[in-house]
């Protein structure tokens, strides 16, 4: 397993948060569909992985235990 220093740890947490609150963004106020919006993040945002995107924000909305999170079933 590697070692990943606190550091490092807390600026994917930093990321992540703003991945969701991105999707959010993208969903709630510009009115994208899931797919359109998790592509935009891939792709011209970010730079993951669409599977990594939905972890972290499958992981994001199980930590903020948000009633309204949305977790999309997607595949790519």
């Amino acid at each position: 397993m590697k070692n990943i220093s606190k550091e490092t740890k807390e600026r994917q947490a930093k990321r992540n948060r703003k991945i969701w609150c991105r999707f959010v963004e993208l969903t709630e106020k510009e009115k994208l569909r899931y797919d359109y919006a998790i592509k935009k993040i891939c792709e011209d945002e970010f730079f993951l992985s669409c599977s990594r995107v939905l972890q972290i924000l499958r992981n994001e909305a199980k930590q903020n235990d948000n009633k309204t999170a949305m977790r999309p079933k997607l595949k790519f």
